[in-house]
């Protein structure tokens, strides 16, 4: 069940994944996966002859679950006030209260349980390697359904690279920003994890997988999604110190550039020959795609209204900005993990998320230099510890601080964190 789960995940959240068994929204192949498999887990526990030790969450989880918690508390009051354009555009797919905390809060959440059951299976003498190998074929399915739909299309380089033309891959089911960043991080796990030179057919398959994942980055041209891979790369190279790596890193980029094609330089380019001043003004940036003017300032009246704790999840939905057409994308995203995060759970959570961070990364730091575990598990810590700085980045256009799909090579990562901390059972 956890081997389907981790599989199975990133297709999931794809158009070409049903999403429904018998006309029932949120009944589909994914979530009776994970219902039986939790149901396992906990009869598995129950019967036990012997004593088991409890596995949970890391007792630092409470600086994440609290404010989410709060903020889904506080929204649940707000969503009578989202306007009705944005229920008629269908950019919502709930209208009361109950809704509302499907959607924002348990949904979002049952992906922490995925986690949890990961650790759960690590715990019981689950082989690393067959996790690392349904991550790495999740991502490789993931490529596989992206490029297909491509290449079904007729996509071309003009098209995905326009940025009029930024919604050309949503039929997917995701926005190319999220396949953009989703990928880099997958992609650096693989490569963190092939330094430490694993052998067998794994090595095979996570080059087959790190060149899927490359070609996904530069296809999605999302420059959130670069930005993602270039900072972690560059933090891959800092580790390494090695003069080597650093010569065959430099030699392969340089031989690379002259066969990009210009319409990947043109993405990159977007907005860089504007004067920067206007990144100081209430103009419409084209290197930020417009939100300077058209989303962050337009919400600081909101942030003022309640800065402490912040005005609910998804908080942008019901706010004077949006409701006075202040905010020119209309979207329940700030576009700004960090003007989200204040948004929806004010400076408190905004601190407890740095609390929660700094923990998840010396946990990561810890696992990568542990001599206990196998060469590919303290790759896959090490290549967690530089997609999450990436993702940090990227933060800055974009992001999302509740646990989603675009997260889940973090996630799985984390699942790693806790079956590692916890103590085995013996099995009779």
């Amino acid at each position: 069940g956890v081997w389907l789960l981790v599989f199975l995940l990133p297709i999931s959240i794809t158009t070409v994944f049903p999403h429904e068994i018998m006309g029932l929204t949120g009944l589909n192949p994914y979530s009776l996966i994970f219902l039986v498999t939790l149901l396992s887990f906990m009869l598995h526990t129950a019967w036990r002859g012997e004593l088991v030790a409890y596995l949970g969450f890391p007792s630092i989880w409470w600086a994440y679950l609290l404010p989410i918690t709060v903020a889904a508390l506080i929204g649940m009051n707000h969503v009578k006030e989202i306007p009705d354009f944005m229920l008629t555009t269908q950019a919502v797919t709930f209208t009361n209260a109950s809704g509302y905390l499907r959607d924002a809060y348990i949904k979002p959440v049952t992906y922490l349980m995925v986690t949890f059951l990961v650790g759960a299976a690590l715990r019981d003498h689950m082989r690393s390697e067959w996790l690392i190998t349904a991550l790495a074929l999740s991502l490789l399915a993931f490529a596989g359904w992206i490029l297909f739909y491509i290449v079904y299309l007729q996509l071309g380089l003009d098209i995905l690279s326009s940025s009029t033309s930024r919604a050309a891959l949503t039929g997917t089911g995701i926005q190319a920003n999220g396949i953009g960043s989703m990928a880099a991080i997958g992609l650096l796990l693989c490569i963190f994890m092939l330094a430490e030179n694993p052998g067998g057919p794994i090595k095979v398959l996570l080059w087959i997988t790190a060149a899927a994942a490359g070609l996904l980055v530069v296809l999605s041209f999302s420059r959130g999604g670069m930005l993602t891979f270039l900072v972690g790369f560059t933090w891959f190279l800092f580790k390494q110190r090695k003069l080597n790596v650093l010569f065959i890193a430099v030699l392969i980029g340089v031989a690379t550039i002259p066969f990009l094609p210009d319409s990947v330089y043109e993405r990159m380019s977007v907005g860089l020959d504007d004067s920067a001043d206007t990144i100081a003004t209430d103009s419409n940036d084209a290197l930020t795609a417009g939100r300077v003017a058209g989303v962050w300032l337009p919400q600081r009246p909101d942030f003022l209204a309640n800065p402490l704790i912040g005005k609910g999840l998804n908080s942008t939905l019901w706010s004077d900005a949006l409701r006075d057409g202040s905010i020119t994308i209309q979207s329940a995203n700030p576009h700004n993990l960090y003007l989200k995060i204040l948004l929806n759970t004010g400076i408190l959570g905004l601190l407890l998320f740095g609390v929660f961070y700094r923990d998840i990364w010396r946990r990561f730091t810890s696992l990568a230099s542990a001599e206990a575990q196998p060469p590919i598990v303290r790759g896959l810590a090490k290549g967690a510890r530089a997609g999450l700085l990436g993702y940090l980045a990227y933060g800055a256009s974009n992001g999302d601080f509740m646990p989603t799909p675009i997260l889940f090579f973090l996630l799985i990562s984390i699942g790693f964190l806790i079956g590692t901390d916890a103590k085995p059972h013996n099995k009779p």
